[in-house]
């Protein structure tokens, strides 16, 4: 009997910090859920718990295993967690095995995004919505830990999250991560395990002290406990304080890029207004939405820096992670590395004939031109002329010159470029329109379109049908 009491007890004590975190009251018949299952005491009490309140709804219950291969035991591990999943009825298994040995530095860091990336996959393939993970109140104080000794910021030290409707990992906005184990501790996990007689695997690699989180956990952390018992639920309410102050700063954030933003960049002189910790917390707030990794205080610095030194002949450039962060006329642009020069030192050409069609990729340029129809007396170009011509699409060589309007200059396309505030990087992937001759020679009078800028005037008619053109790089 009081075996009894003791295990209702505990049930209730689980269920009900589940429930404070993940309601589940809202929950629809045939909602779907997926739970991230390694086998290990916390997925296994999640999974336990899970299946007793969802046992009860008309909800379709999915269990994901990815299979990291970086233990000898990691095929028995699948065999147990599918062998588990039979025992509850109505569960869907799937597992997924990723490839690590490619990686030598940080292998855990890559089988952590490496597993969100499996997950997110799965996610997909399910139409899913909520995923559910094994993490508690002890993984939470490990966190906050790390992140004191590294030295974070608020956003490092609000540790993890509850519930993530946008976490940069899953790298998709639909997903929602819930963690409904996170306000309980490993004690009381482990000792839900036992009086529900959960049978689940030990990993080995916990004990290994070569990877920074052990030794806090196998170390630190009892010591810490014993000296200030009950450190990690004070953890956990710093952990939400912190996500609170986190939360007011991307408030902040939000509103300055506002103020500041031209379409794709950052106005650099009206951030320079700014005082240093606003402008820092601003481009904090900037790189995130590019899902690019924290920049570190001293990067920050170097940024703000060249940003508060900047003159108006100096251009900023500088690094981080796989973007690059560039201006242009005043403008701060935050660029992915390879989107950069990707077509300079490229001899590429291609001809084509236009029949009607509403666009035209083309795949060697990175980029589609599109044919849109011209109304009323808009000028454009003559449809039936078009269609009895030998087209050349290519790359700019810098010589080409344009004439827009009869009674404009001929100026070279580079003049174009400056006055439109085309940025460098972004001119070599414009291409050239021309009409091929029988001499088959290329200049102003066969030039037909310039990408960014516009059509030749001599193509140009106010007559019978018409279209214009239009290209737009698939990067944008």
């Amino acid at each position: 009997m009081e075996n009894l009491k003791e295990l209702i007890l505990c049930e209730e004590i689980m269920l009900k910090k589940f429930l404070n975190i993940f309601d589940i009251s809202f929950l629809s018949n045939n909602s779907k859920i997926a739970l991230a299952y390694s086998g290990g005491i916390d997925s296994s009490v999640l999974l336990d718990i899970s299946f007793t309140l969802f046992c009860n709804y008309k909800i379709q219950f999915y269990v994901f295993h990815i299979n990291h291969g970086l233990s000898p035991s990691s095929d028995k591990w699948l065999i147990h967690c599918k062998n588990t999943c039979k025992i509850y009825k109505n569960i869907i298994f799937h597992s997924l095995k990723i490839d690590l040995f490619s990686y030598k530095k940080n292998i855990e860091e890559n089988a952590r995004i490496k597993r969100y990336y499996a997950l997110k996959e799965l996610c997909q393939k399910y139409n899913i919505k909520y995923l559910l993970t094994g993490h508690n109140q002890d993984d939470q104080a490990e966190t906050i830990l790390l992140k004191l000794l590294r030295g974070s910021g608020i956003s490092g030290l609000s540790g993890i999250y509850a519930i993530n409707k946008k976490l940069p990992l899953l790298n998709n906005s639909n997903i929602i991560l819930i963690r409904p184990l996170l306000h309980c501790s490993r004690n009381e996990i482990a000792h839900y395990a036992q009086l529900h007689s959960l049978n689940y695997l030990k990993d080995e690699s916990n004990n290994n002290t070569r990877y920074t989180r052990n030794i806090l956990r196998l170390y630190v952390i009892p010591l810490l406990e014993k000296l200030f018992p009950g450190f990690k639920k004070r953890f956990s309410r710093f952990a939400y304080h912190a996500q609170s102050a986190e939360k007011l700063l991307n408030l902040l954030a939000k509103k300055d890029l506002k103020i500041c933003s031209k379409e794709k960049s950052i106005d650099i002189g009206k951030i320079k207004k700014f005082d240093p910790d606003r402008v820092k917390n601003l481009l904090r707030y900037w790189l995130n939405k590019y899902n690019t990794k924290k920049p570190s205080s001293i990067w920050l610095n170097k940024l703000y820096n060249q940003i508060l030194e900047k003159k108006c002949h100096k251009q900023i450039s500088i690094m981080h992670a796989q973007y690059h962060i560039k201006s242009y006329r005043n403008q701060l642009f935050c660029l992915k590395k390879e989107k950069i020069n990707k077509n300079i030192n490229k001899n590429i050409n291609q001809s084509f004939i236009w029949d009607k069609e509403s666009k035209i990729i083309f795949s060697n340029f990175n980029g589609v031109l599109y044919f849109c129809p011209v109304t009323g007396d808009k000028i454009g170009i003559n449809v039936s002329w078009l269609r009895k011509q030998f087209l050349l699409i290519k790359n700019k060589t810098g010589k080409e010159r344009l004439k827009l309007t009869k009674n404009s200059y001929n100026k070279n396309i580079k003049n174009y470029y400056r006055e439109m505030n085309i940025p460098i990087w972004n001119r070599f992937n414009l291409p050239i329109i021309y009409v091929q001759n029988i001499n088959n020679t290329l200049n102003f009078n066969n030039l037909l379109y310039a990408a960014g800028i516009g059509i030749n005037y001599i193509y140009q008619t106010n007559k019978g049908e018409r279209i214009c053109l239009h290209w737009i790089n698939l990067d944008n």
